[in-house]
């Protein structure tokens, strides 16, 4: 992975949430546009410290949890379950499985609204300028509008006609009508903060 540094912004990647596009965009059509390798899913106090002097924006996307959570299983059934505490608790040979799994929590509950608040809470007590916060599913749109917003020079029909690589496009997954209400019930800072409404699968 690594860190999306622009002339006027910079990108933090948070996982399944279209950053894997963003960055390879970037590289490909906006100006000046370079990466630092190797800096992971990087946290905002981790990458203020490429801000000299305040003088970029920071821009990161969200995703729906529930929208969330179903890509996450496809990512791990794709490449395997891993030693990581939230995989420890999650992994399981069916969706359904893992679904009631997310919802037992076990340490991990809530998890998709406590990551996002890791990633951007911290840039208010650190007084480093505007956090810009687009949405996964409008991803296309929101990333443009940024980089007008902020002043960057970018190639518009570049980025407009890019594919969306890194998109996972398996079977259907389902949730039954009561997990989705868990859920819904699980995430609900995410869903009030972000402002989603409902969720159709």
């Amino acid at each position: 992975m690594s860190l999306m540094v622009m002339p006027h912004s910079i990108f933090l990647h948070v996982p399944r949430t279209g950053g894997t596009w963003v960055n390879r965009v970037a590289e490909e059509h906006v100006h000046g546009a370079y990466t630092l390798e190797d800096t992971g899913h990087t946290s905002f106090p981790k990458a203020h410290q490429f801000n000299t002097g305040n003088k970029r924006t920071f821009m990161l996307f969200v995703r729906h949890p529930l929208a969330w959570y179903k890509s996450y299983y496809r990512r791990r059934r794709k490449l395997g379950w891993t030693p990581c505490p939230e995989d420890e608790t999650w992994k399981s040979d069916t969706f359904d499985g893992y679904v009631n799994n997310v919802i037992d929590g076990k340490g991990q509950r809530a998890y998709v609204s406590r990551m996002y608040r890791r990633f951007v809470d911290d840039y208010e007590d650190m007084g480093a300028g505007e956090l810009l916060v687009g949405r996964y599913e409008t991803l296309v749109n929101d990333f443009i509008g940024f980089l007008d917003l902020v002043g960057e020079k970018y190639s518009r029909e570049g980025i407009s006609n890019f594919g969306r690589r890194g998109v996972t496009t398996e079977e259907k997954l389902m949730y039954t009508d009561a997990q989705i209400a868990q859920l819904m019930e699980i995430e609900k800072e995410a869903l009030d903060k972000y402002e989603y409404v409902g969720y159709t699968q």
